[in-house]
């Protein structure tokens, strides 16, 4: 069986000697924490990186402290979207106004809104490609960007505050943690505050995330050698995520031609290949207080999750074997 995704090798030598390093000191939010910081604000573009415990807490603390400071009571957001962004707002008291996606990029679309300025936008990196940000909105705004560390090599902060995911399926990963990220010192110093009282990273975490940024060049070509190998062999398969923007191609997304085809190729090779299908959407599920322009029905979100396959990228996968199998498969159910 082929697995959906796997970690990248650590050197565990390397790891040992540096915990060696800090033993009988700080075991957490320590000096290891600080260089991690240092470097994604540097690889990011920002001011400020506060690591955090994990990335749902980063986006729970950074909605929060949006809140304190600009007081938006609604937040825009898009259905298609991991549960954790939706969880933010709500803790945050923030009202959901889902948006739809667009059908080739799976971002969300805020081009036929109209913003009154205090509320909360928040674009999402799906997949790993970079969302643009809603630029005619002039209140605050998140970006999810727990997809999308890595993405860009000329990075510059889109939103008041960005936040990215440092966990075990993650390119860039730390084992598990976080990042916030902004320019905005005041923002930093309630986020830090908030951090410290509920969501310190592990001395070890850092050391891992900071190994695994060293070898970020190499992980991200071996990722594009197995999407692009995709692309050039099951392009007349599947209609493949459309890039116009930067992307560490962190999902390898596709739509099949029907939810038939999805089922039957997900069947024929249950024993030797495992997919994912992302993102249930949340407008179906959502229990809650709800904005007056609540849609219960989003064509191009309920077209992409009707239809998506996620093929199994991860650095060192065996992509020619996944291409064989699924050209194997019949091309309609």
């Amino acid at each position: 069986m082929i697995p959906y995704a796997r970690p990248v090798e650590y050197d565990v030598a390397d790891i040992a000697e540096k915990l060696q390093s800090i033993n009988g000191g700080m075991i957490s939010n320590g000096k290891y924490c600080r260089e991690l910081e240092a470097r994604v604000a540097e690889l990011v573009g920002a001011k400020h990186c506060i690591a955090t415990g994990c990335c749902t807490q980063a986006l729970v603390i950074a909605t929060q402290a949006l809140g304190k400071a600009y007081s938006p009571q609604i937040a825009i957001l898009p259905s298609f979207i991991w549960k954790s962004t939706l969880y933010a707002a709500r803790v945050a008291n923030l009202v959901p106004k889902f948006v739809d996606i667009d059908p080739s990029t799976f971002l969300a679309r805020f081009d036929d809104l109209t913003f009154l300025g205090k509320e909360l936008v928040v674009a999402v990196d799906t997949f790993g490609q970079r969302h643009p940000g809603a630029p005619e909105h002039k209140g605050p705004s998140l970006v999810d960007a727990a997809h999308s560390l890595g993405a860009d090599t000329i990075s510059h902060l889109r939103a008041t505050i960005e936040c990215y995911s440092m966990s075990p399926s993650k390119l860039i990963t730390a084992g598990e943690g976080g990042i916030i990220a902004t320019n905005d010192s005041e923002l930093a110093k309630m986020c830090e505050a908030a951090r410290d009282f509920v969501s310190r990273m592990s001395e070890f975490n850092a050391i891992v995330g900071l190994q695994n940024l060293r070898k970020w060049d190499d992980i991200r070509a071996k990722k594009f050698e197995a999407v692009s190998y995709y692309l050039k062999h099951l392009g007349n398969i599947f209609k493949f995520q459309a890039v116009p923007h930067p992307t560490n191609y962190y999902v390898c997304a596709a739509l099949c031609k029907d939810r038939s085809q999805r089922e039957m190729i997900v069947e024929k090779l249950k024993d030797e290949v495992q997919f994912k299908v992302y993102f249930e959407p949340l407008h179906r599920t959502y229990i809650g207080p709800r904005h007056r322009s609540f849609q219960p029905i989003m064509d191009n979100t309920d077209l992409v999750y009707s239809r998506i396959l996620c093929l199994p990228s991860w650095p060192g996968v065996d992509y020619e074997k996944v291409a064989e199998l699924v050209e194997g498969t019949p091309r309609s159910g």
